[in-house]
C-alpha cells in the first residue's frame, strides 16, 4: 500500500507532459519534412515539427478508417531514409493486397496475386490506369466498366471490352469471359515486377486507381488467376488501431510546450527591457 502510494508520487503531471513532447522530439525527426529558417528557437521549431507530424499520421489515421470497406483501396505510406544527415519521409504504395471476398454478383472479379496484380482500365483523358476494385459493370452499350468513375475495362490487348447480348456471364481462372458459353473476349490484368516500380512509375489519382507517369515494367506471362463473384478487400494495416490515441495526445503535447515555450521568451523579453 505505502510502496504504490510512494510510486503515485513520483508521477506526476509534469513528468506525463515531459514522456510525451520526448515522444514528439522523436517522431518529429522521423517525419517532419524540417526547415523552418524564420523561427530561430530550436524548441519552436521542435514543437513545430512534433505538431505537423502528429497531425499527418492522425490525417492517415482517419483516411484509411474510412476507406476500411472500400474494395481494392490502396495503402499510401512513408518510410525514413537518411539524407545529407537528416531523416525524412517518402512516400511510396503498398504492394499488399486485401483478402478475395465473396459477393456471388458475376461482374465482380478479383486477382488472386493481389500483392502486384491490377485489372488494366483506361481513363476518361485516355491514359492506361489500374484498379484492384473489380466491382464491373455492363453501361447501356454493354461496355464493360468500372463502377468507380465509369471507366472502360481493358482487355488483354488494351482495348475496351463490350460483351454480345446474353444473360449468362461466366469467366474463367485465366481471365477469358464467356456470354452464353461463347468466349467473347479475356480480361487485362498487369503484374508489376516489385514494390518500386508500383511507387515511381504509378501514380495515385483515387483511393483504388493508379495511373502511369513514365513506364512501369509488368512481369511477362506472369501467373494468376481471376476470381468471379469476388472482390480484393482492403490491405490496410493501420486502421482502427491505438495508435490514433497516441498522435491525438502527442499532437496535443507539442502545442503545450509550444505555448509554454512561447510564454517563456515573453517572459525574458519583459525581464529584459522593462
Amino acid at each position: 500500500m505505502t510502496h504504490n502510494h510512494h510510486l503515485s508520487r513520483k508521477i506526476t503531471p509534469f513528468s506525463i507532459l515531459a514522456l510525451l513532447v520526448l515522444n514528439t522530439a522523436i517522431y518529429a525527426e522521423l517525419w517532419a519534412p524540417g526547415g523552418y529558417e524564420e523561427i530561430p528557437q530550436p524548441s519552436i521549431v521542435t514543437c513545430k515539427e512534433g505538431m505537423i507530424t502528429h497531425q499527418r499520421q492522425w490525417y492517415y489515421f482517419h483516411l484509411y478508417t474510412m476507406n476500411l470497406d472500400v474494395p481494392g483501396y490502396i495503402e499510401d505510406c512513408g518510410y525514413n531514409m537518411n539524407k545529407n544527415g537528416h531523416i525524412i519521409a517518402r512516400s511510396f504504395y503498398r504492394k499488399r493486397g486485401g483478402v478475395p471476398q465473396e459477393t456471388n454478383n458475376p461482374l465482380d472479379f478479383a486477382v488472386d496475386i493481389a500483392d502486384r496484380g491490377f485489372f488494366c482500365i483506361r481513363l476518361k483523358d485516355g491514359h492506361l490506369a489500374y484498379t484492384r476494385d473489380g466491382r464491373f459493370r455492363l453501361d447501356s452499350n454493354r461496355k464493360l466498366i468500372t463502377l468507380t468513375g465509369r471507366f472502360a475495362v481493358l482487355n488483354e490487348n488494351g482495348n475496351e471490352i463490350v460483351l454480345p447480348d446474353g444473360k449468362d456471364i461466366t469467366c474463367s481462372k485465366s481471365g477469358v469471359l464467356f456470354v452464353n458459353n461463347a468466349p467473347v473476349d479475356k480480361l487485362g490484368v498487369a503484374v508489376f515486377v516489385d514494390d518500386q516500380t508500383i511507387a515511381n512509375k504509378l501514380e495515385k489519382i483515387s483511393g483504388t486507381i493508379l495511373v502511369e507517369k513514365g513506364r512501369p515494367e509488368k512481369v511477362p506471362n506472369a501467373e494468376y488467376a481471376v476470381l468471379q463473384g469476388y472482390v480484393n478487400m482492403n490491405g490496410v494495416l493501420k486502421a482502427l488501431t491505438g495508435d490514433g490515441l497516441m498522435w491525438k495526445y502527442g499532437n496535443e503535447a507539442s502545442a503545450k510546450a509550444a505555448r509554454s515555450q512561447i510564454k517563456l521568451l515573453t517572459s525574458a523579453v519583459q525581464m529584459a527591457n522593462p
